[in-house]
């Protein structure tokens, strides 16, 4: 390898550990905060018996389990080269990340398709739009997401090489049919059941526009209509911008695998992969600004509780202040 080249590579690598180092900590830090407030808004009285914001609510808890276990130990692993090479763990670990992952984007799904049977007139449709039903499908899903990603406890392994990289068995059809799947799974068909579903419930809305215009115009229809296309654009968007290039580059990474590739062009891939990591782990951080702060309804919420909130804590701040005050003066007439 030449000098130019070596340098290179130095260059590359010490950037990649920059991306992780950067991206992060404030990624970890806002996807924290907004599931929490996600959790908070979500377990409002007025919300707590609605079945869409209930698949939001398990969906933002598992989503705090895949930031502890996914980009914690990522930033740790990748960036400061804080290593746990322990298989048992490793394995944990995987089995975490990628079945909470899972879990949270089918819930999301989930809620999707809550909207559109309840913007449904029929209804034996309609019906599905319900608490029960939605706090039945949630531990469901969480089973199913386990039990779909339960091979990681037994079949990953620690690849030792230079980046001590926890994946399937190189060279393995198992590990080239995981990623297939992934990518057809994450990158395919959610956003297109999220588009779906997100258009019938416009669809929906629009019928009902329309039989409302016979009767008499209504602009709440049509603020209605606004607001879910805005959301459905925004969601659909989201899901295969920060999923299908993680997809596409683990698939390609394992078909690759048998070439010879240079140090240079491996740097080039580690590069890549934390880029497109970042995209990844972004939307499962992100879900509260993407899912939750595109929705009108939320944002209401939101500034109500915000509102409330600030309201109490002014109100009270007079109160402390004032016995304080009092006390003051007492001491002094004592000391008189």
């Amino acid at each position: 390898m030449s000098n130019s080249s070596s340098q290179t590579v130095i260059h590359l690598n010490t950037t990649t550990t920059y991306v992780y180092r950067s991206t992060f900590p404030p990624l970890m830090f806002f996807g924290l905060i907004g599931h929490i407030i996600n959790i908070i808004i979500f377990t409002r009285p007025n919300l707590i018996s609605n079945s869409c914001c209930n698949y939001c609510l398990a969906s933002s808890c598992v989503s705090i389990i895949q930031i502890l276990f996914g980009q914690l130990f990522r930033m740790l692993k990748s960036g400061y080269g804080i290593l746990i090479s322990v298989l048992w763990w490793c394995r944990i670990r995987m089995f975490f990340l990628y079945s909470t992952s899972l879990a949270s984007i089918t819930l999301i799904t989930l809620a999707s398709a809550d909207r559109y049977v309840s913007s449904c007139s029929q209804v034996k449709y309609r019906q599905w739009a319900n608490i029960k039903v939605a706090r039945r499908l949630i531990p469901i899903v969480l089973i199913i997401s386990a039990l779909y990603h339960s091979h990681m406890l037994a079949l990953f392994v620690i690849h030792e090489d230079g980046d001590n990289e926890c994946w399937a068995p190189r060279h393995s059809a198992y590990r080239l049919g995981y990623d297939i799947s992934f990518l057809i799974l994450h990158g395919l068909i959610f956003p297109v059941l999220l588009g779906i579903f997100g258009f019938l419930t416009i669809y929906n809305i629009r019928q009902r526009q329309w039989f409302d215009q016979q009767n008499g115009p209504s602009n709440l229809r049509r603020h209605r209509v606004r607001d879910f296309q805005r959301m459905i654009l925004v969601q659909t968007a989201c899901t295969i911008i920060f999923t299908l290039p993680y997809a596409i580059h683990r698939l390609h990474r394992t078909i690759t695998l048998s070439h010879q590739k240079s140090f240079e062009k491996l740097a080039w891939e580690r590069l890549t992969m934390s880029i497109v990591r970042v995209l990844w782990f972004f939307h499962d951080s992100g879900a509260f600004y993407i899912y939750s702060l595109s929705s009108v309804k939320f944002r209401h919420e939101l500034l109500k509780f915000l509102d409330g909130h600030l309201h109490r804590k002014l109100h009270r701040t007079p109160a402390m202040i004032i016995p304080l005050e009092l006390s003051d003066e007492n001491d002094k007439n004592r000391k008189l």
